[in-house]
């Protein structure tokens, strides 16, 4: 009997699929792993072509099961699970590539730690960045975001262990037993939250998640067409099934990193380099006359949510003439520390360049008219402060006021044309 059944839910992709295969193959030693794939209605070549190729590289230790329609991801993971006899489940997405090692320190985590329910591999992008680290919960209404995705993974934040309440389902081993026993994944939701539901409800009874940065998957994100289309429907669905106040546990990351919270006039909270640090990078950055990019970048390197050197590396590099350097730095300060003003000046550059913007025009828009909406702003502030009132922490309390008073500062040279 196979000690590992790893699960895998596909819906077309078939190229990912078989990518995803091969990777598991090549990087998966021994013969006590299963592999179970789940097919949603694939209309590509996934029916004719995945049971030949499971077979060929896994023989009987593969399985392929189809549903005539769609039922979304976890359907598909209940059902690879209960084909599963294995005493541990490892559900995967199909748009991951596997990498040398990357089993023993999943097994050898569960192994030594009795109090964690679930791992997961560092999931990174293709262009060695952080894309999961961790699931991130904020204070105030609670939401949900991946932990410094975006972060280069050379970093030594990319290579720390933590605990969470939930991690994310793309790549998560748990016990069968206990996926089980916990009714696994809940599927009133449809491909988003299910599997933060999952955690959580483990959590509730104390369980806790944890990420091994030894053990590192490729994640191309987000593959499946209008993979987001149902995040607000799942999202109050979330939200009235779990309480997310008790699982707030961004203060405590950014205690143990080193960070500061801060407040954003569109009400987000996001992480912050603390005054001293900023201070010290700024006297660094000025030690070096004159003003150069590439010191600039070594200490962005080391310090990567460090906004203010963002802010002037780009402005130099644009006034400079070198837009798309300068554009290239804009979108890194998106991805790590995303603000109104960081995503405005990139989108400046783009139109100068006659460059499509993509996104990112809608979503200043969004962020613009969030700002602009007074009465929902204010809404939406006094809500927070209530819930920071009720469950902490309240030390947030002036941060938002602050943030409100910004919010305000920007209706009004909005409003006036004032630059």
């Amino acid at each position: 009997m196979p000690t590992l059944s790893v699960v895998i839910p596909v819906h077309n992709k078939w190229e990912l699929t078989a990518a995803c295969l091969r990777s598991l193959a090549e990087h998966t030693p021994g013969g006590d792993v299963a592999v179970i794939v789940v097919d949603n209605a694939s209309a590509d070549d996934t029916s004719g072509a995945c049971p030949a190729l499971g077979s060929s590289l896994f023989g009987r230790r593969f399985r392929y099961r189809r549903f005539e329609n769609n039922r979304n991801f976890g359907p598909a993971c209940n059902a690879g699970a209960a084909l599963a006899d294995s005493d541990l489940l490892f559900f995967l997405n199909n748009d991951t590539l596997l990498t040398p090692g990357w089993l023993p320190p999943l097994q050898d985590a569960l192994a030594a730690e009795p109090d964690l329910v679930g791992v997961g591999p560092l999931l990174a992008y293709p262009d060695d960045t952080v894309q999961h680290l961790g699931i991130v919960i904020t204070p105030a209404g609670g939401s949900i975001g991946h932990l410094y995705a975006g972060l280069p993974l050379a970093h030594p934040l990319a290579r720390r262990r933590r605990r969470f309440p939930a991690i994310t389902g793309a790549a998560l081993m748990v016990s069968r037993a206990l996926f089980l026993e916990a009714g696994g994944f809940c599927e009133a939701y449809v491909n988003g939250f299910e599997d933060v539901d999952f955690c959580l409800a483990l959590a509730e009874n104390g369980g806790v998640m944890s990420v091994i940065p030894e053990s590192r998957v490729i994640h191309f994100e987000s593959q499946t067409p209008q993979r987001r289309d149902h995040d607000e429907d799942n999202g109050r669905l979330l939200r009235a099934r779990r309480d997310l106040s008790r699982f707030v546990n961004m203060p405590a990351l950014a205690e143990e990193d080193d960070y500061v919270l801060r407040v954003e006039p569109d009400l987000q909270v996001r992480f912050g380099v603390p005054e001293e640090r900023r201070k010290a990078l700024l006297r660094r950055l000025r030690s070096a006359r004159p003003f150069r990019p590439d010191h600039c970048l070594a200490l962005l390197d080391e310090e990567p949510l460090w906004e203010e050197g963002y802010e002037m590396l780009a402005t130099l590099l644009e006034n400079a003439g070198r837009r798309e350097e300068a554009l290239a730095v804009w979108h890194r300060h998106l991805r790590l520390t995303p603000s109104l003003e960081a995503a405005e000046r990139a989108l400046r550059i783009l139109r100068q360049l006659n460059a499509d913007p993509g996104d990112l025009a809608e979503a200043v828009e969004r962020w613009r008219a969030g700002i602009l909406d007074e009465e929902g702003h204010a809404a939406k502030l006094a809500n927070i402060l209530a819930l920071l009132r009720r469950d902490g922490p309240v030390s947030l309390i002036p941060a938002y006021e602050q943030a409100a008073m910004r919010a305000a500062e920007l209706r009004m040279r909005w409003r006036t044309g004032a630059h």
